[in-house]
């Protein structure tokens, strides 16, 4: 033995072997004809198997067959043709997987990558994590490259092209919690510009914004900072502090912009809001549509509710009934009902244009066409 105090023990198959010069490496026992075990590193263990190899100080290799254990005091507890490069890496087992950074963990699965510090794959298939202090739990073909980012779970929105519609992070402190086909942040080379970026679920979204978030549904898109769309289909949050909570095909591109559903409806005034409906469009700051079809508002503090009622000017109400034509503000701060079947106050069966049921007290001019004023 080349060192009297830390000799080598070797058992097993008579092929087993420990480097030259090697000092107090053990081989317990396994090996077979084409597939020796060996203990290269000082102070490394093989405890059996066949085909492994121990090769960094103080390695550990428990079993299993064809696994490398090239770090120091890197452990594999076995599987198949599992390699842990990095020093203080391990992996639990399974095949085929891979840890090249310091610290790094696989917990099992097949063909997982661990390359970054401290970079966790708990399992799955095909995953890989190649930045630091990252971590997937499983999963398929999920990927990370920003530091400080996770991956739940999830894999391909399309099977048959897993590598190209896989769930991937690219900037730091991004999450996505599973589904598939999503992305956090974006492949600018810049891992800090959108960091923080979440996809909770669903397929194909991308929130590639400063702490940008995206709830789930599919093909939605939060692109600015601090963007939120909670859900639906193919939503779009494109300015800073932006909100579509569901519904599909919905723009929100003012700042401080909301659309609560519904569908094809668009906000670009800066603090809007279209509540729901269809076809809807806010296009001034601090404009408002509740809901309804096709209506309109461009002027600043406008409202327009009901079907294609416009309030094209500063301060305007409009509100049109169910009636085919566009009912549009004809100057600021106005408010104006369009209604066929009549306005009712105090009643709820109008008769005429305008029924009061009740007292009535006017303060001022009272103007009645062809009688003048009264």
């Amino acid at each position: 033995e080349p060192d009297a105090t830390s000799p080598n023990i070797i058992g097993g198959y008579m092929g087993n072997s420990v480097a030259v010069d090697t000092i107090g490496a053990t081989i317990s026992g396994g090996g077979r004809d084409l597939a020796i075990n060996q203990a290269n590193g000082d102070f490394s263990t093989v405890n059996g198997g066949a085909g492994n190899t121990a090769e960094g100080y103080s390695a550990y290799l428990g079993g299993g067959e064809g696994n490398l254990v090239g770090g120091n005091y890197a452990v594999i507890c076995g599987g198949v043709s599992n390699q842990a490069g990095g020093n203080y890496s391990a992996i639990a087992g399974g095949q085929q997987n891979s840890v090249l950074g310091l610290y790094g963990i696989v917990g099992g699965g097949i063909n997982n990558q661990v390359t970054g510090t401290f970079g966790t794959v708990a399992g799955g298939a095909n995953n890989g994590t190649f930045a630091n202090f990252t971590a997937i739990s499983g999963g398929s073909y999920n990927r990370i490259y920003g530091e400080y980012s996770t991956i739940a779970g999830g894999g391909p929105s399309d099977p048959d092209n897993p590598t190209t519609s896989n769930n991937q992070v690219w900037d730091d402190y991004g999450t996505i919690a599973g589904g598939g086909g999503n992305i956090a942040g974006n492949d600018d080379g810049d891992p800090q510009n959108n960091r923080g970026a979440t996809v909770s679920g669903g397929l194909d979204n991308q929130s590639n914004g400063i702490y940008a978030t995206i709830g789930g549904g599919e093909g939605n898109l939060a692109s600015h900072y601090a963007a939120v769309v909670s859900g639906g289909a193919s939503n779009q949050a494109t300015e800073n502090y932006t909100t579509i909570s569901g519904g599909s095909s919905n723009i929100v591109s003012g700042r401080y912009g909301t659309v609560g559903g519904g569908q094809n409806n668009i906000t670009s005034g800066n603090y809007g809001t279209a509540s729901g409906g269809n076809g809807n469009q806010v296009a001034a700051p601090f404009g408002t549509i509740p809901g309804g079809a096709l209506n309109y508002v461009s002027g600043n503090y406008g409202f327009a509710a009901g079907y294609q009622a416009r309030a094209v000017h500063a301060g305007s109400f409009v509100w049109s009934d169910s009636q085919v034509g566009i009912f549009e503000s004809t100057a600021s701060d106005q408010f104006l009902i369009n209604a066929a079947g009549g306005i009712g106050i105090g009643t709820n069966t109008p008769t005429e244009q305008l029924t009061v049921i009740g007292n009535t007290e006017l303060n001022g001019n009272l103007n009645v066409a062809g009688y003048g004023t009264l």
